[in-house]
């Protein structure tokens, strides 16, 4: 999702709105990595306390809503392991992406077409989120090469330029929505974990 922005000369007032988006999006994308590590240590030492509880011993608690938090911190965990991977893969074509762009630039700087037009691309589905996280986990990326690049003016390799760019559009929505749901999983299940105590030591 990171693509390089190819801009006319600029006056500074410009160049300092973009210097300051430049900087809270570093901001932002540090901050996002720290989120995900936290919400993995606490879930994986939640679990870990929840497992503790049971060994040896029943826990004074409602067996199904016992269960129930056990899925949601294991669905937590689930989702911190899939933002990751998605966020790794789309700062990698990311990358790919920006040396296109630069290669391309200088090859055909000359001209006006030396700039890689960008495009929207349409809010993913679920089927085409579940399947750009599958690509990139079980199949190879196949990067532009060299020669390639040089040939970015002809639609079929332009067509594979845009579908990097999609798939990172793509991978960057995973993460983010992703985020939110682990950050939901480990709230839902300490919820469930404080009322299946709560509920089993009650009293009328």
């Amino acid at each position: 999702m990171i693509d390089d922005i190819k801009t006319p000369p600029m006056d500074d007032e410009l160049k300092n709105y973009i210097e300051r988006h430049r900087n809270w999006q570093n901001f932002a994308l540090g901050q996002f990595s720290f989120t995900n590590n936290l919400l993995l240590t606490i879930s994986l030492g939640f679990l870990a306390y929840l497992f503790e509880k049971v060994k040896g011993n029943q826990p004074n608690t409602i067996p199904w809503l016992y269960g129930l938090s056990l899925f949601f911190i294991l669905s937590s965990i689930f989702e911190g392991i899939i933002v990751a991977i998605s966020r790794l893969y789309d700062f990698r074509i990311s990358r790919h992406v920006a040396y296109v762009r630069m290669r391309y630039y200088k090859k055909k700087k000359e001209n006006e077409k030396g700039i890689l037009p960008d495009s929207d691309f349409r809010w993913p589905n679920f089927f085409t989120r579940i399947n750009a996280i599958c690509k990139v986990i079980f199949c190879r990326v196949e990067f532009l090469t060299q020669n390639e690049i040089k040939k970015l003016n002809q639609e079929s390799y332009k067509e594979k330029f845009n579908s990097f760019r999609e798939l990172s559009n793509t991978l960057g929505i995973i993460s983010w929505k992703g985020l939110k749901w682990q950050a939901a999983f480990l709230l839902f299940s300490c919820i469930c974990y404080a009322l299946s105590i709560a509920l089993k030591n009650y009293t009328f």
